[in-house]
């Protein structure tokens, strides 16, 4: 499975790893960010997946919104 990230707001973040498991505990730290700003972190996951008798592609995508308060 490979899986990436991005935050919409923050220039020059990104993570990205090309071979994981899929029982990983996918993380990701972000740095130097402003208080009372408003961030998305987007997210894909690839991967193949199998009923039993067949195999094909995968993905699953998700986005975080947060913001870290002044007060």
């Amino acid at each position: 499975m490979s899986c990436g990230a991005s935050v919409l707001g923050k220039a020059g973040y990104h993570d990205f790893h090309p071979s994981i498991p899929a029982d990983y505990w996918w993380h990701s730290a972000v740095t130097d960010i402003q208080l009372d700003r408003t961030y998305k972190l987007e997210a894909k996951c690839d991967f193949t997946a199998t009923n039993g008798h067949t195999t094909a592609p995968g993905n699953v995508r998700f986005i975080v919104e947060f913001t870290l308060h002044s007060s």
